[in-house]
């Protein structure tokens, strides 16, 4: 589905024929139909980075170092988080009440509640270096791609604990976006365009 003009930056799917798609350079969140490959909304608000959908919302990252919401139903946007460092490959997933930030040049994942409120920051560079997608399981284990390690690491729901699950050994290389599904398989993509799906039940 060729879409030279919006040069995509992240997607999140709003059903079974709709993505969103957020571009860096456009500001803006573009609404796709998948089967026609036509743009068929456009959501302006200086949005830039990782986008996800919970419910009724996206989340979305702003250039500003905020995170936003639009309401998919009337596409108003709201403020969410404040003074967040948003960096260029900055990524951000949900799960219950909970937001999982990444941070590529700072190594960090940080999970804030729905209120906005820093809950934990995982910091350990020995572990997780130059992270960039992340998912989360049912169990609100966090699954984050380490592009710097060529590893997929995993974080304990509390922040406290990390190991990595996936590495070069496992024919991992230059992780981008990652994706949990159907509770055992991890589907990811690298920085060369491969897809890489692993069960780790």
């Amino acid at each position: 589905m060729p879409l030279p003009r919006v040069r995509p930056y992240d997607v999140t799917s709003l059903d079974d024929s709709t993505v969103a798609i957020s571009t860096w350079e456009k500001n803006v969140i573009h609404v796709v139909d998948i089967n026609s490959g036509t743009i068929t909304e456009c959501i302006r608000g200086n949005f830039c980075g990782g986008i996800t959908r919970r419910g009724n919302t996206l989340v979305c990252c702003l250039r500003s170092n905020e995170i936003k919401t639009v309401d998919l139903r009337t596409n108003t946007v709201s403020p969410l988080i404040s003074n967040v460092a948003i960096h260029p490959e900055t990524y951000v997933t949900t799960s219950a009440n909970k937001l999982f930030v990444t941070h590529r040049s700072n190594n960090t994942v940080t999970c804030y509640n729905m209120n906005g409120d820093n809950e934990w920051q995982y910091f350990d560079p020995s572990k997780v270096t130059s992270p960039l997608g992340v998912t989360v399981d049912r169990y609100n284990n966090v699954y984050v791609s380490c592009f710097g390690h060529n590893s997929v690491v995993l974080i304990s729901p509390d922040g406290k604990q990390a190991r990595t699950i996936l590495d070069a050994r496992d024919g991992l290389f230059d992780p981008y976006c990652v994706n949990f599904q159907n509770q055992t398989n991890l589907l990811g993509t690298s920085y060369t365009g491969d897809a890489f799906l692993y069960n780790i039940s």
